[in-house]
């Protein structure tokens, strides 16, 4: 079964930050609901890599805002 997260930007320009540790993976049926969030308002995902070098990535997403894969 899919999980839903919803950003409630209650209609104010506002910015969520996102943190994850090597891998950004969404399973089926995952959804990710926008509910009024102005044009200008920022959605961050910074996929971390880890300590050997290796870059995080992403999978199973279509996305809104910016999705930063690098290394930590």
């Amino acid at each position: 079964m899919g999980k839903t997260l919803t950003l409630d930007g209650k209609g104010i320009d506002g910015s969520w930050i996102f943190n994850i540790a090597n891998y950004l993976t969404f399973s089926a049926n995952s959804t990710v609901i926008l509910k009024d969030v102005t044009d200008n308002s920022t959605i961050i995902w910074n996929v971390l890599g880890d300590k050997t070098g290796s870059a995080g990535y992403t999978t199973g997403a279509e996305a809104r805002g910016y999705i930063n894969n690098h290394l930590f």
